[in-house]
C-alpha cells in the first residue's frame, strides 16, 4: 500500500489516481489546518504572493473576492494558479515552486516597485522569504491558516506500518517530513520497518531529514503532484 499523509481533500484526488492502477492507499492527514476569517487589503502598487491552495478559502470570502479583482497575484504551483484564474483573478507570475518564482520575480521589472504581500500559514516557506529580501522588495507576511501538527496515527496506519504493509510514503512538504517523523518516534516504529520503505519527497529541500538518516528517497524532477504520484507508482510497482 501507499501511505498518503496530505490533507483530506487532497488524498481523495490522489487516492483515484492510485486506484486506475489497481493500487491501494491508506489516507493519513498529518495536519490539521483551521483557516481565519480576515479581510485582506487591496492597495496600489502591491502584489499578493500566494504558496498554497489553502489561501484560496480566505480569498473566496464575500468580503474579500470582490476587492480583489484588480489585484495582481504571484503564484507557485500551476494547479494552484490555474483554481485563481477560474476566479478570474490577475495571475502576472506563476513559478513551478519558491525558487523559480522569486527567479522570475527578480528578472521581472514591471511590478519592481510594487511591496508583496505573502499570504501564508504559521509554518512559513523561511527560505522563500530570506531569497525575497534579497530581492530587496518590502515584504510582509500575512497568516490566514494555521497547521497544527498531529501526534498519533490512525491504528490501521500504525498497524500496517508495524508490519510492513506500507511500501511508498507520500510527503509533501519539509513540515510534512519531520511532523511523520516524530509520529513514528512517538510511536515507537523500528527504524528497521522504516528502511523498508519508499519515500516520495517534492523535493531534495524537503528530504534533507530522511536522506540524513539514509532512508529510500526520491522526488520528482519537477516539484508537482502528478509527476510525484507517477515517481510513487513506479518506485511501488518495484517493490510488487
Amino acid at each position: 500500500m501507499i501511505l498518503l499523509t496530505r490533507h483530506k481533500e487532497e488524498n481523495l484526488f490522489i487516492k483515484k489516481k492510485l486506484l486506475t492502477k489497481n493500487i491501494n492507499s491508506i489516507s493519513e492527514p498529518i495536519t490539521h489546518v483551521s483557516h481565519l476569517s480576515k479581510k485582506l487589503q487591496a492597495e496600489n502598487k502591491k502584489v499578493f504572493l500566494v504558496g498554497s491552495q489553502q489561501t484560496l478559502k480566505t480569498i473566496k470570502l464575500k468580503k474579500n473576492l470582490k476587492y480583489l479583482n484588480k489585484s495582481i497575484f504571484f503564484i507557485i504551483g500551476k494547479k494552484s494558479a490555474s483554481h485563481f484564474k477560474k476566479l478570474k483573478l490577475k495571475v502576472k507570475l506563476v513559478g513551478i515552486d519558491s525558487t523559480d518564482l522569486v527567479s522570475k520575480i527578480r528578472k521581472n521589472k514591471i511590478y519592481k516597485d510594487h511591496k508583496i504581500e505573502y499570504l501564508c500559514s504559521n509554518i512559513n516557506n523561511s527560505t522563500l522569504i530570506a531569497d525575497l529580501k534579497k530581492t530587496k522588495k518590502e515584504i510582509k507576511k500575512n497568516i490566514l491558516y494555521k497547521i497544527t501538527p498531529k501526534k498519533h496515527f490512525q491504528k490501521r496506519t500504525l498497524s500496517s506500518l508495524n508490519h510492513d504493509k506500507i511500501k511508498v510514503v507520500m510527503l509533501f512538504s519539509k513540515f510534512n517530513c519531520d511532523t511523520f517523523l516524530k509520529i513514528c518516534k512517538h510511536h515507537k516504529i523500528q527504524k528497521k520497518n522504516l528502511f523498508k520503505i519508499h519515500f516520495i519527497t517534492m523535493s531534495k529541500r524537503n528530504s534533507s531529514k530522511l536522506i540524513k538518516l539514509g532512508m529510500k528517497v526520491s522526488w520528482p524532477a519537477k516539484p508537482e503532484l502528478l509527476p510525484m504520484i507517477k515517481l510513487a507508482i513506479k518506485k511501488y510497482k518495484s517493490h510488487v
